[in-house]
């Protein structure tokens, strides 16, 4: 309110200050609201996957029939721009029955459709730990390997999300780095020990 008064009254006293500083804090005012409509809509959808991934756990056990199609129905829509998940859904369409219960159909999907995403999260999961082994090596100072691990978690984390069809933003990747900083800390830990217990 007082930016807009200010901005107010220098549109009467100073026109030619007063337009671009109008103009610049709309171009800031509405590029902030966007952003942070595209973070909010970032960590609802991180909440509904972690809805749809509790509730795949409690049906993976299940012997009933009757849940498991619209929960695979909507985990495929969050997964629809995967590369080759259309073949893989396919495949898994072609394999289900009637007679599949719940549990069944969901080790079904995981083995025909996510397996696949899987095997290149682990991937990726793999080459961040041997990065981190390398630059953890490298590095002299317990504080920098704790920094290199909160680096490196934080990209290879940005990267699986990737791989699973999310991209999250700043603040979807600050509630991850908040996960990542006991790792850092560990490392840095683990460092300062085994040099004092060469020393």
């Amino acid at each position: 309110v007082q930016t807009w008064a200010y901005i107010d009254r220098l549109l009467e006293t100073d026109p030619l200050f007063g337009w671009p500083l109008l103009v610049f804090t709309l171009v800031v005012t509405f590029s902030g609201g966007a952003l942070l409509l595209r973070e909010l809509r970032e960590i609802h959808r991180l909440h509904r996957r972690a809805h749809l991934r509790e509730e795949a756990r409690r049906l993976a056990t299940s012997e009933l029939h009757g849940e498991a199609p619209a929960l695979i129905a909507e985990v495929a829509a969050e997964l629809e721009d995967m590369p080759g998940l259309r073949r893989n859904l396919e495949a898994y369409e072609a394999s289900v029955t009637d007679a599949l219960d719940d549990g069944e159909r969901l080790r079904l999907f995981e083995r025909q459709v996510l397996a696949p995403i899987d095997r290149r999260a682990y991937r990726l999961a793999l080459e961040s730990a041997r990065d981190i082994g390398r630059l953890t090596a490298l590095s002299p100072l317990g504080l920098l390997d704790g920094v290199l691990v909160l680096w490196r978690t934080l990209l290879m984390i940005r990267a699986v999300a990737r791989a699973y069809g999310m991209a999250p933003g700043t603040a979807s990747s600050l509630a991850l780095l908040r996960r990542c900083i006991r790792n850092a800390a560990l490392a840095g830990i683990a460092d300062v020990v085994t040099h004092a217990a060469f020393e």
